[in-house]
């Protein structure tokens, strides 16, 4: 049997948990980062690849504000986590955006704080819309009797 103690002697974990990920200056291709002003929820500032998401380029996303991409609905009942400073009443979430008519993409989205006052949102599709495309139809749709 080969020992394995050998392989972890040159890893140094304490530095890996010290890495900030955020301040690499990139994200993940499969996740959207919107820099929002916490006043008003506008974006201010967007990672490049809202198109592929969103079917906005990115200077048309920039000055819209959650409500106007997301269900109003979510975006009150974040606010109210927000207005009582609360991360974790609202993280994580779930939100879905309108995109190209009555299509529906949900996303996963977790809410952070930054050093400069800014609310960071990090969005990712939703592992159920991928999986159940046949919710991206019935989510919007009312009851039927």
């Amino acid at each position: 049997m080969i020992s394995n103690s050998h392989i972890t002697q040159d890893i140094n974990l304490k530095r890996l948990e010290e890495l900030q990920i955020h301040l690499w200056g990139k994200i993940q291709p499969h996740g959207v980062l919107f820099v929002l002003d916490e006043s008003n929820l506008k974006i201010v500032q967007t990672s490049s690849n809202t198109k592929q998401f969103f079917g906005i380029i990115p200077q048309e996303i920039v000055n819209l504000t959650l409500d106007d991409i997301f269900d109003s609905f979510q975006i009150e009942q974040l606010k109210i986590g927000l207005e009582n400073n609360n991360l974790d009443f609202i993280n994580p979430t779930k939100l879905w955006a309108r995109v190209d008519g009555d299509n529906y993409v949900i996303f996963d989205g977790v809410f952070h704080r930054n050093g400069e006052g800014f609310l960071i949102l990090e969005l990712e599709p939703s592992y159920f819309s991928r999986k159940y495309p046949l919710f991206k139809f019935l989510s919007p749709s009312e009851s039927i009797y």
